[in-house]
C-alpha cells in the first residue's frame, strides 16, 4: 500500500506520518519494489529454520490428543522417534504453547462427553426436590481437594 502511494507521487514524509514507519523502511521498500518488481517477500523469512517442521507439529498435536496424560519428556521422546536429529524438550514445549496446550495437571477421570453434558440437566431436574439429607447420602465426584502442607505428587503434563 505504501509503495502504491509512493508510485502515485506522494512524498515519503507524508507516507511516514500516515503509516508511522521509519523513513529508512519506506525508502528500502520503495527501492526493492523498483528493482525487483515486488513489494514483499511473500512469507519468506530469514534466520534459523525451525526445529519442528509442520509434520512434526502435527505429530505433537496427535500425540497430545491421543494421550492426554503424556508428560513433556514422553511427548519429546515420541517426536524424536524416526528423526535424524533429536530435539530437546524446549522446542516441543514452545510448540505446545503456540498450539494452546499449556502446562496442566493430568486428568485422572475421563473427560465429559457430549452425552454426559446432555444428561446432567435432566438429572438435576429429576432431583430438584431433594433435601439436604438426601444430598449427604451421595458420593459426589466433582468435589475439590485442598492440601496446605504437603505436595500432592501430581504430574504436570
Amino acid at each position: 500500500m505504501l509503495v502504491g502511494d509512493r508510485s502515485m507521487g506522494q512524498p515519503i514524509s507524508e507516507i511516514i506520518k500516515e503509516f508511522n514507519i521509519h523513513r529508512a523502511t519506506v525508502s528500502r521498500l520503495c527501492r526493492e519494489c523498483i528493482i525487483s518488481g515486488i513489494a514483499s517477500h511473500h512469507g519468506l523469512r530469514s534466520g534459523r529454520p525451525r526445529l519442528l517442521n509442520g509434520r512434526d507439529q502435527r505429530r505433537v498435536r496427535r500425540v497430545v490428543s491421543v494421550n492426554r496424560q503424556a508428560t513433556l519428556c514422553e511427548i519429546t521422546a515420541i517426536v524424536n522417534v524416526g528423526r535424524t536429529r533429536d530435539v530437546s524438550v524446549r522446542p516441543v514445549q514452545q510448540n505446545l504453547a503456540v498450539m494452546a496446550y499449556g502446562s496442566r495437571r493430568s486428568t485422572l477421570v475421563p473427560l465429559l462427553t457430549r452425552r454426559h453434558r446432555l444428561q446432567r440437566p435432566c438429572w438435576a431436574r429429576e432431583h430438584i426436590g431433594w433435601t439436604l439429607d438426601d444430598c449427604e447420602n451421595v458420593a459426589w465426584s466433582d468435589e475439590s481437594q485442598f492440601q496446605f502442607l504437603r505436595a500432592d505428587s501430581w504430574v504436570r503434563v
